[in-house]
């Protein structure tokens, strides 16, 4: 997900970790938004939200400690 773009929704992390959708899947992302490691974005969907993922330490641990990434971007483009 963080190589590709930098965000995503819960679903698509849960799908990804081949966990269940749910309750602890949203406070997993809600403390990535308090802890400013992620920020939220309200997509096209009422109830959905994407998450760009920005903390240097994540990327850092997968080897791309300067990627484009990582960078805010306009809601816009990150619903595209």
């Amino acid at each position: 997900m963080m190589l590709h773009a930098g965000v995503c929704m819960v679903r698509q992390y849960c799908a990804f970790a081949g966990i269940a959708h749910g309750h602890n899947a949203r406070e997993f992302f809600a403390r990535l938004v308090e802890r400013r490691i992620a920020m939220p974005y309200a997509a096209m969907h009422a109830r959905a939200r994407l998450y760009h993922i920005h903390h240097r330490r994540l990327y850092t641990a997968i080897g791309e400690p300067h990627s484009r990434f990582r960078k805010p971007l306009p809601a816009g483009r990150a619903m595209e």
